[in-house]
């Protein structure tokens, strides 16, 4: 599981359709049923059940889910603050220099 597994779950667990989760991640349907095929085997859980020619999040598709969006959070804040670091590390290394 990795980084983009994760924001490939979000957007289908949004849109509960495979092609929209693609389009909206720029990549193919087959890409994201990997990803979350792989996310299930790793936990051993399943988090989308069928329903009828849809999917929906299971109840552990759910609290997954509220882990994702913490962790996706925090992953976001914390390249936003290194990104900051960086310019500020340009400019000093700019006064220095």
């Amino acid at each position: 599981m990795n980084i983009q597994h994760l924001y490939y779950f979000k957007s289908l667990a949004k849109h509960e359709h495979y092609m929209m989760a693609a389009e909206e991640q720029l990549t193919s349907a087959s890409s994201i049923n990997y990803a979350i095929s792989s996310i299930e085997k790793e936990i051993g859980l399943p988090l989308f059940q069928k329903s009828g020619r849809n999917i929906e999040l299971s109840r552990y598709g759910y609290i997954f889910l509220e882990y994702v969006n913490d962790i996706l959070k925090i992953y976001e804040k914390s390249m936003d603050d290194m990104k900051y670091l960086k310019q500020l590390n340009r400019s000093e290394e700019r006064r220095v220099g």
